[in-house]
């Protein structure tokens, strides 16, 4: 019961952010078109017009329909710092909300260049391994929430990411409340480890260099 209740308001919260967007008044974006890798990542081109820096696009990693473990495998998935679509190559700039939810892969790397993790992108993830590169800039609400299996994560970033509410969390049926996974060790630069667990004070315990 509990995970249909979160299930609804991650749905929630999604379709408010997809209409909201966050985009300035007059501003529009729209998706343009997708391409699927031979990894089953799928890339979307997103268009943004009527901005305040001017009109620009930027993909997106909004799927993932690879491999998974079934028990006795290992799945390591590398989300890449660049990809072709319709013969252009793209930056790729964000791991969309939903992306690896339910997953069961081993490892994730995510290549420099991508600067955002989205809502719950990695919810529920079988991995027990996430690589974030030092270009990270933002970690969204819930993104890794109930990843009961994850052991590291490996931040690249010298400066502490922003992060949302309830990231590295999971939830205790037998207490009623979420708590911060105390399984988990986030692995920082050692020149930034002051300044992580001062950013990310709710998570200093499980903060490592």
């Amino acid at each position: 019961m509990r995970k249909k209740i979160l299930i609804f308001a991650l749905s929630a919260i999604i379709v408010i952010a997809a209409f909201a967007g966050g985009c300035a008044e007059g501003q529009t974006e729209e998706a343009v078109t997708s391409v699927t890798d031979d990894a089953g990542l799928t890339y979307t081109l997103f268009s943004v017009k009527g901005s305040p820096q001017g009109d620009y696009s930027y993909v997106k990693v909004t799927a993932y329909s690879g491999k998974e473990d079934s028990g006795n495998t290992i799945v390591k998935v590398t989300v890449p710092s660049e990809v072709t679509i319709d013969g252009t190559v793209h930056k790729v700039n964000v791991v969309g909300s939903l992306v690896f939810y339910e997953k069961n892969v081993s490892e994730v790397e995510i290549s420099e260049g991508v600067e955002q993790i989205e809502s719950f992108a990695f919810g529920y993830c079988g991995a027990t391994t996430v690589t974030l590169p030092s270009t990270i800039k933002k970690i969204g609400e819930y993104a890794f929430i109930n990843c009961n299996s994850l052991r590291k994560i490996n931040l690249n970033a010298t400066i502490p990411p922003e992060i949302g509410g309830y990231v590295f969390m999971f939830y205790r049926e037998d207490h009623n409340v979420y708590e911060v996974n105390s399984i988990l060790q986030i692995k920082v630069p050692k020149s930034a480890y002051d300044a992580y667990k001062s950013a990310w004070s709710e998570y200093e315990k499980i903060i490592v260099k």
